[in-house]
């Protein structure tokens, strides 16, 4: 346990002086927007993770993935924890890896730097006929 950390006998609202501590040590900001259209600038992140949403995304989770890659530094990557991949998947398009290193098996793609968009739409199309997102 964290020093700083409030322990359960120092404050009478436990949880209100834990989340402000939290809130206070990560300074975190929240943003809501649609995965297809992300209100960020491109090349804005060295990593960008999907963690258990892109499976609820009914309409086009390839534009979605696409945003991703687009708001991701070049020489970052995107990681995607859907809810079920299959356990062997050689030859990935876009040179996506499924790696284990989360409590889930987890989808990296290196973000593609020599390569169109028309290339990478289709690439992603193609990502997604190998490694189903959605839960069936």
């Amino acid at each position: 346990m964290d020093q700083n950390e409030p322990k359960r006998s120092d404050h009478p609202n436990y949880e209100e002086a834990y989340n402000s501590t939290l809130q206070s040590q990560m300074k975190l900001n929240a943003v809501a927007a649609y995965a297809q259209q992300l209100p960020f600038k491109n090349n804005s992140f060295d990593e960008t993770i999907a963690n258990h949403t892109l499976f609820w995304i009914d309409t086009r989770p390839d534009a979605a993935i696409q945003e991703m890659l687009r708001v991701t530094n070049d020489g970052g990557y995107v990681k995607i924890h859907p809810a079920y991949l299959p356990e062997n998947t050689p030859d990935l398009p876009l040179g996506a890896t499924i790696t284990h290193e989360a409590k889930y098996p987890t989808l990296v793609i290196p973000k593609p730097v020599d390569m169109t968009q028309e290339q990478l739409a289709l690439g992603i199309k193609e990502l997604l006929k190998r490694v189903p997102i959605k839960i069936d």
